[in-house]
């Protein structure tokens, strides 16, 4: 009989140690998924605190924050540092006589820069006559080009002088971030001279373009001189895709055509 008591009071309190502990880890789960839950609302309210007081760039409020490299530029702005991008510069710039006594301008401008280019351009053209006279500037803004040759084309402009000669500068312009290249492979070209002269150019796209653009040829001599220019638009270039092109000069062409770059102009 007091055999049987004693495996009854064991039994007890092994139940009894048992129960003591389930409570002791049924407690410290309460206690770690509280821990979880104050270091969750901790980590969320940190969050939001820095949030709250991290200074953002605007981009456009004349102060240099965030992780801005000068003041609204660099970093996640779009505007170019000066630091950032190689100055633009002439590589051409000439005129050409209309037969109205108006005068096409075309200035090739040379950007070194791959990653940047400008939305606009001021150009200062300085015009001389042949006695060295000079006659009224002609200062323009025009919408600009991406790519490592930016096209600047401003026809049937008047002067107050018969122009002789032109000092062409840059007045001004921003550099934004913009890698977009486009390179044409010319294949063929036949010209055909006359008063009115006519031009076919066969080329290849190594480059895909989804929209609209222009293509600017320059008609060269053997020297390699530019002795005229057209433009001709296309909808969109596919890359590899071989293309023909037509353009027609209402003026005669002097010179002897040798050759003809091709040079995409896009935004």
């Amino acid at each position: 009989m007091m055999d049987n008591l004693n495996i009854i009071r064991n039994e007890i309190e092994e139940v009894k140690k048992i129960n003591e502990s389930d409570s002791k880890w049924s407690h410290n789960r309460r206690i770690i998924v509280a821990c979880i839950i104050i270091l969750t609302l901790l980590s969320y309210i940190g969050v939001k605190i820095y949030n709250s007081m991290r200074v953002l760039p605007s981009c456009a409020d004349n102060i240099m924050n965030g992780d801005e490299q000068g003041v609204d530029c660099g970093g996640v702005c779009n505007l170019m540092c000066i630091n950032e991008y190689k100055p633009l510069s002439i590589m051409y710039s000439n005129y050409f006589a209309n037969a109205d006594g108006t005068y096409d301008l075309l200035t090739l401008v040379e950007n070194d820069s791959n990653s940047g280019a400008p939305r606009e351009l001021s150009i200062k053209y300085e015009v001389y006559d042949n006695y060295g006279a000079r006659g009224e500037d002609i200062n323009v803004t025009l919408p600009s080009a991406s790519g490592n040759i930016i096209p600047i084309i401003v026809n049937n402009q008047k002067t107050s002088v018969l122009v002789s000669k032109i000092n062409t500068k840059i007045n001004g312009y921003k550099m934004y971030k913009n890698n977009t290249r486009y390179n044409l492979r010319l294949k063929d070209f036949e010209f055909e001279k006359g008063s009115t002269s006519k031009l076919r150019v066969d080329f290849e796209s190594l480059n895909k373009a989804d929209k609209r653009m222009q293509i600017l040829v320059l008609l060269k001599d053997n020297l390699g001189n530019i002795i005229n220019f057209g433009t001709q638009s296309i909808d969109a270039l596919a890359a590899g895709g071989n293309y023909t092109l037509y353009y027609t000069f209402s003026e005669e062409i002097k010179g002897e055509v040798a050759t003809v770059t091709l040079v995409p102009v896009y935004n």
